[in-house]
């Protein structure tokens, strides 16, 4: 499960695995006009910081 962040305008930041392991930040959106579709704004490895983050909240590492 994605740990999950309110930005600004709406939109949200996932911090979370992959299948294979890999850990990726991921900002999404609402399109304008058309609140039940969301637009991927930004993907990218996650950082230390965000690793770090996620693995506190759930409560260990991600192997």
């Amino acid at each position: 499960m994605p740990l999950v962040r309110e930005t600004y305008k709406h939109r949200q930041q996932l911090v979370g695995p992959t299948l294979t392991g890999r850990m990726l930040s991921i900002v999404v959106g609402p399109v304008p006009d058309r609140p039940d579709i969301y637009y991927v704004f930004s993907a990218r490895p996650a950082s230390r910081k965000e690793r770090g983050s996620y693995e506190h909240t759930e409560g260990g590492s991600v192997s």
